[in-house]
């Protein structure tokens, strides 16, 4: 069974209120991931609001001129969709442009006063996604989606360890 999402319902879902984790490639150790605020319309760029040039975040980000951000639901039904693409805009935060992103996240009045209070420094990365990959457990019914299937299956696997339930 196919899982994948179509191409409507993965803009639809990265257009959705989620905590992105941002993953960068490092020549030296592990990936970063970390959390972040992004915005996206479908049919457009990813947009990340974030420090400049002096973090490692946004070292990464200018150095490899790519990055990853994936996005998930963390209640059943399980979906997820991640995109891939090139950096195409990195420019100075504008109030209007942090609260477009900020305002996902946050009431009005507070997403005004965080963005007067912390977007001095701040950029607008902009990526364009030319690589997805999504799962979508919703497209069947198994013990993922079924949150009584799924205590139910975690006792019995619980039992069959020799565990007490």
């Amino acid at each position: 069974m196919d899982l994948s999402m179509t191409e409507a319902e993965q803009q639809e879902f990265l257009a959705g209120k989620h905590i992105g984790v941002l993953a960068l490639t490092r020549r030296n150790g592990p990936p970063l991931a970390v959390p972040m605020w992004y915005g996206y319309t479908p049919g457009g760029d990813v947009l990340l609001w974030t420090d400049g040039e002096d973090t490692l975040k946004g070292r990464l980000i200018r150095k490899n001129g790519e990055f990853t951000l994936v996005v998930q639901n963390e209640e059943p039904p399980y979906r997820y969709v991640s995109v891939s693409g090139p950096v195409t805009g990195w420019a100075e935060a504008t109030i209007e442009a942090a609260y477009s992103v900020a305002g996902r996240y946050l009431p009005e009045q507070q997403a005004r006063e965080f963005v007067e209070a912390f977007n001095p420094g701040h950029v607008i990365i902009r990526m364009t996604p030319d690589r997805w990959r999504s799962v979508d457990y919703g497209k069947t019914s198994n013990v993922l989606t079924d949150s009584t299937r799924l205590e139910e299956h975690v006792q019995t696997a619980r039992r069959g360890r020799g565990r007490e339930v």
